[in-house]
C-alpha cells in the first residue's frame, strides 16, 4: 500500500488514512505486507508501482494524489504501469455505494484501476471518509477479483 502525501512524508501531518485502509484490507482477509509513504512525485510513484508488480503483488492500493491539483499525480503514474484499465471499478468508486449521497469531491477524483501482469492497482482519496466509502464499494468485488487474477494463490496485498 502507497499512501501518497508530500505533508505525511516531510511529517508535518499523521497518516489517518493508510492504516485505516489496511484495517479495511486486513478485515477482508487479506495480509497487508507493505505500506510506504511517499510524496507527491511522479517517477517515484511509478517507480514504487512497478516495484510492487515486480514482486508479484496481487494488489495495490495507492491512498492520495488523485484530486485536481498540479501535484496529483497518481493516475498518470499507475497509467504508466498498467497495461490494462479497469474502468469499472474507478466508476463505481465515483459513485458510491448507492447508500450514501455523492460526494461532490468523488466527482473531482481522477482516480483510475488496471491490472499490470496479475496485480491489480487501485487509487483511492487520501481523506479517511474516502477511504470508508471506496471500501464500502470495494470489499464485495475484491476477492472475486483477485481470485479471478490468481486462482492458485491467495492473494497478497501491497
Amino acid at each position: 500500500m502507497l499512501s501518497i502525501s508530500s505533508s505525511i512524508a516531510a511529517r508535518e501531518r499523521e497518516d489517518e488514512s493508510g492504516p485505516l485502509a489496511a484495517e479495511f484490507l486486513d478485515n477482508t482477509g487479506l495480509n497487508v505486507s507493505a505500506m510506504e509513504v511517499i510524496p507527491h512525485d511522479l517517477a517515484l510513484i511509478e517507480d514504487r508501482i512497478h516495484n510492487y508488480v515486480d514482486e508479484d503483488y496481487a494488489l495495490i492500493v495507492t491512498i492520495g494524489g488523485i484530486g485536481p491539483a498540479p501535484e496529483h499525480v497518481t493516475p498518470e503514474a499507475t497509467e504508466a504501469v498498467v497495461h490494462r484499465l479497469a474502468p469499472g471499478i474507478a466508476e463505481a468508486l465515483r459513485a458510491g455505494d448507492g447508500e450514501i449521497d455523492v460526494n461532490p469531491e468523488a466527482m473531482l477524483s481522477r482516480g483510475v484501476a488496471g491490472f499490470a501482469s496479475r496485480t491489480l492497482v487501485i487509487n483511492l482519496p487520501g481523506s479517511p471518509a474516502g477511504v470508508r466509502d471506496s471500501f464500502a464499494v470495494l470489499t464485495p468485488m475484491l476477492g472475486q477479483a483477485l481470485q479471478m487474477l490468481r486462482p492458485e494463490t491467495p492473494p497478497t496485498e501491497g
